[in-house]
């Protein structure tokens, strides 16, 4: 099966509210930060090496909801852009 999300880096830190609590970003910023740090989590079936889909950068995360000791959380740690690069954790 392949991997159900497209990863897209988020683009900045951005503060949700000011120091006097009031928003500092509008409704539609706040839902694209949102939706960008999803996009750095990948949910798929089996090993993400060699995945159609599980192109990303370093530091992204994708869970196999196949489980198993040492299958079920992987880090990219290399090979940004490619489906490879994968370690379990």
């Amino acid at each position: 099966m392949a991997v159900q999300q497209k990863v897209i880096p988020p683009k900045q830190n951005v503060p949700f509210v000011d120091p006097t609590g009031r928003p500092a970003i509008t409704s539609v910023q706040l839902l694209t930060q949102i939706v960008n740090l999803l996009d750095l989590i990948l949910v798929g079936t089996g090993n993400p090496n060699g995945q159609a889909g599980a192109e990303a950068s370093p530091g992204a995360i994708y869970l196999n909801q196949n489980g198993g000791a040492n299958n079920t959380l992987w880090v990219k740690e290399s090979g940004a852009g490619t489906n490879t690069g994968w370690v379990a954790k």
